[in-house]
């Protein structure tokens, strides 16, 4: 009996610390924006490759007043609904307390094959003048405050529904409706 009170004595103790250290501390999660994006010489060829290069400018906002992020391997991923048009990767980096930092993704794609469904709906969509697009970055991050870290986590960013728009029979287009707030999740 002595060892089984023991081990919950331990239990609450270590239960009782950890929500202190959060009470004090409050994790809350980084804030994302898409702030521009541009898709240039969005072209088909042979009805199902694509070429385009496309740039997304972010702003990353740190809202924790205690903790610090570091966030490593950086993933992003350019869709059109659910079809991936190209990914890449984004450069490390970390945030102190209360900072926003601008972050750039850019996108190429050379003649990647994509399914006659994408090809006929951004067609579509281009001739009507804007191309809803989506955004994901996938990325470790780590908070840190002072001598207390947390293990690494997957943060999962999606910037949904970004509608560029193309002139007319054009084959560039700028983000519309200007800058739009992502959804993120652990």
């Amino acid at each position: 009996r002595r060892v089984f009170a023991f081990v919950i004595a331990l239990v609450v103790i270590f239960g009782t610390i950890t929500f202190i250290v959060w009470l004090v501390l409050r994790p809350e999660l980084p804030e994302f924006r898409v702030e521009s994006s541009s898709v240039s010489n969005l072209t088909f060829s042979n009805n199902s490759l694509v070429s385009f290069t496309s740039v997304f400018r972010l702003t990353a906002r740190n809202p924790n007043k205690k903790m610090t992020l570091s966030y490593n391997e950086i993933d992003a991923y350019f869709y059109y609904k659910s079809d991936l048009l190209a990914e890449t990767n984004v450069s490390p980096f970390s945030q102190g307390t209360k900072t926003d930092t601008p972050l750039t993704a850019s996108f190429a794609s050379a003649g990647s094959f994509v399914g006659s469904s994408a090809v006929n709906g951004i067609n579509s969509e281009r001739n009507k003048g804007n191309v809803g697009f989506n955004l994901r970055m996938v990325s470790r991050v780590e908070f840190e405050a002072k001598a207390w870290r947390t293990r690494r986590r997957f943060l999962k960013v999606f910037c949904g529904d970004l509608s560029v728009g193309f002139p007319s029979n054009g084959s560039s287009g700028t983000l519309t409706g200007g800058p739009k707030t992502c959804r993120v999740g652990i």
